[in-house]
């Protein structure tokens, strides 16, 4: 059987109670999410184009989330980048407080704005979780390709609070850990701070 490739995915099942099913057609999830922008070895071109793609996103045309504008940490620390594009760029790899940044996180910026418009479509899961007694997230984790961006609710404004690469066995922990909310929602932002 010759199947053309197109925006649809091909699963082929081999028999289904007695019948046989040659091929389903799948869509293919996340097919929302544009291209990483490309790194091309000049680190400060990179981090310009990913900048201002965070501008983009989230200044210029900032997304909604029900009902709700998202907002980001605006202050300039360094003199030139927002407070909030550094935290969804750079990790506290030895947890000393010193961060880094991260080219797979970079690069990734793109993805943010398309996840978080796009929190209940197919491949996506998303976790509301309250943390402490009144602080409220959201969690929005793109399991296929290890991503995750997370949001923190206030009374008028929904915050980015960071966003970032995850390996397989966190994703499958912030999924299906089998604890209360609560303990699950501090367990993936720990496990977060060391990604």
């Amino acid at each position: 059987m010759n199947l053309a490739k197109n925006e649809w995915g091909i699963a082929p099942i081999d028999g289904f109670d007695g019948l046989e099913v040659k091929a389903i057609r799948l869509p293919r999830p996340l097919s929302f999410l544009p291209p990483v922008i490309e790194n091309n070895g000049d680190w400060n071109a990179f981090i310009g184009t990913a900048y201002r793609t965070y501008q983009d996103d989230f200044i210029v045309t900032p997304p909604t989330f029900m009902g709700k504008r998202v907002v980001v940490d605006k202050r300039l620390l360094d003199g030139k980048y927002m407070e909030g594009f550094w935290h969804v760029v750079q990790s506290d790899m030895r947890g000393d407080g010193d961060r880094k940044p991260i080219y797979e996180r970079a690069e990734r910026i793109p993805w943010i704005k398309p996840l978080i418009q796009n929190h209940a479509a197919e491949g996506v899961v998303y976790r509301r979780c309250m943390e402490g007694r009144r602080e409220i997230r959201h969690y929005i984790l793109a399991p296929s390709k290890n991503y995750a961006v997370i949001l923190g609710e206030k009374k008028r404004a929904i915050f980015l609070v960071t966003a970032f690469c995850m390996n397989r066995s966190f994703m499958q922990r912030a999924i299906f850990h089998p604890s209360s909310p609560k303990e699950r929602s501090r367990e993936v932002v720990e496990m977060a701070r060391n990604q």
